[in-house]
């Protein structure tokens, strides 16, 4: 599924690449817009989402 042309690419923020949603943990692979979220769900899906649908972000461990 294509990025449409305001998403900003996970990779290329400081943002969060994790979060819960529906209680289970899921990648983020863009931001569009505001409040929208490019997830990868549990089930291998591409879909968007809004932040209230979002339960919280999971802050990455340090490797250093």
């Amino acid at each position: 599924m294509p990025l449409s042309l305001d998403h900003i690419p996970v990779d290329e923020t400081n943002l969060p690449r994790y979060c819960i949603f529906r209680k289970r943990k899921v990648r983020i692979i863009a931001y569009e817009g505001a409040n929208w979220f490019r997830i990868v769900d549990t089930d291998d899906t591409v879909r968007t989402i809004h932040r209230t649908q979002i339960d919280s972000f999971v802050k990455e461990k340090d490797n250093g």
